[in-house]
């Protein structure tokens, strides 16, 4: 009888246990995450700084002028085509 109640106290034990080692698993793994998602957002943060202190003069590239031609009733089984017509850009000969 003394067998079956020590086995019974250690298998409570080592399931007491388990749980415990789990929650610290999953607690240690929530941190992990935290940390990288800290991390790539500040990567990003300052890959996106560079980029726009690069391209300050986006305002001259982007040019509101640009006729825009608008179709009556499209077709939605073509795909999408910008059409930019332009008197000066004539290549044709």
């Amino acid at each position: 009888m003394l067998g079956i109640f020590e086995l019974n106290r250690n298998l409570y034990r080592m399931r007491k246990r388990f749980r415990i080692y789990f929650l610290i698993t999953l607690c240690y793994f929530g941190l992990c995450a935290v940390i990288l998602m800290i991390c790539v957002t500040r990567v990003a943060k300052s890959a996106l700084d560079k980029a726009l202190a690069e391209n300050e003069d986006i305002d001259d590239i982007i040019s509101p002028e640009l006729p825009i031609v608008d179709e009556t009733s499209p077709n939605l089984n073509q795909p999408l085509i910008i059409k930019i017509d332009s008197a000066e850009d004539s290549h044709e000969k």
